[in-house]
């Protein structure tokens, strides 16, 4: 399914606000080590009993691989949840927390997808936004060094009536980040680039991210 009719179907009124209002309601906020998915790693106790919570652990899995609109996502989340709050092992519990980001950030950017690749033309951008505003502020509260959460928080930080000062926020931390990614980073420094209102230092940002990743058509062009 593509964004633009992915968007369309969570955009109608009953689905948005009921799928808005869930986020909203998560209260997780520990951190995550990681953004790499994997298969939960059953743990049984020294009486060979699983934890409560692992049951909803792999029901949230496999809903995950199937996975299209924004109530099964809101499903896979919500399991995420019921699963940490039943009770889980630690490298299970972790694992839910990675499973939650990931999948939130998977909605989040089918519904941005129109508007980060320069097409700010599109008369559909302040919507998109108010949607996905709150959801990349919870995948924060989730996992505070979500490298691309950082980097589309910041893309939309940027578009008319946003945070400059938030954006540049967003970058610095997301060059910690991505400092040995090298196409990441670079991505990082053009959108940092484009605040500068440094022209040397703009310059120094651009020639970095050219170097870092030579095939960055934005470095070239900015």
């Amino acid at each position: 399914m593509t964004g633009c009719v992915l968007f369309q179907r969570l955009s109608s009124r009953t689905v948005y606000w009921r799928l808005l209002a869930f986020i909203c309601m998560l209260g997780v906020t520990a951190e995550v080590g990681s953004q790499e998915q994997a298969s939960p790693q059953k743990q049984e106790t020294k009486q060979d009993d699983p934890k409560p919570g692992q049951a909803l652990l792999d029901e949230a899995f496999e809903l995950k691989l199937t996975a299209r609109t924004g109530e099964e996502f809101a499903k896979v989340v919500q399991r995420c949840e019921e699963a940490i709050k039943a009770g889980l092992d630690k490298e299970n519990e972790k694992f839910a927390r990675q499973l939650m980001a990931a999948t939130l950030y998977q909605y989040v950017s089918n519904v941005c997808g129109p508007i980060i690749k320069g097409e700010r033309a599109d008369a559909s951008w302040p919507r998109r936004r108010a949607i996905a505003m709150p959801v990349l502020q919870k995948i924060l509260e989730v996992d505070d060094e979500f490298g691309d959460a950082l980097l589309l928080t910041a893309r939309l930080e940027m578009f008319p009536g946003g945070n400059v000062e938030r954006s540049r926020q967003m970058l610095d931390k997301a060059m910690v980040v991505f400092k040995e990614e090298n196409e990441k980073l670079a991505e990082a420094l053009v959108l940092k680039a484009r605040l500068e209102t440094d022209n040397q230092k703009k310059r120094g940002s651009l020639d970095r991210a050219i170097k870092l990743d030579p095939s960055n058509t934005d470095a070239w062009q900015a």
